[in-house]
């Protein structure tokens, strides 16, 4: 008999105080905490094991970024220490 893949859960646990813990991401501007938490619903809701393409066009469209020094602004943020790319 074989083994079906185990589904995950349609949510995930947010945990306040470590979120709120976290100088990195509570030193980020409003719109780069924003573009964080849009970037872990989208690695959570991924078929790549909670991660992303390393694609910038794709986690632009993700967070929803037209411009160019928007969007290095708010990367510069995000690779602080929030994401790292591999």
């Amino acid at each position: 008999m074989s083994k079906l893949p185990k589904e995950r859960p349609p949510s995930m646990q947010f945990y306040f105080r470590q979120f709120a813990g976290d100088d990195r991401v509570m030193a980020m501007d409003l719109d780069a905490v924003g573009a964080h938490i849009l970037l872990m619903c989208a690695a959570g809701a991924s078929s790549h094991g909670y991660r992303l393409p390393s694609d910038e066009r794709m986690l632009r469209n993700i967070i929803r970024t037209p411009s160019e020094g928007r969007w290095n602004r708010i990367k510069e943020q995000l690779l602080q220490g929030a994401w790292k790319v591999s």
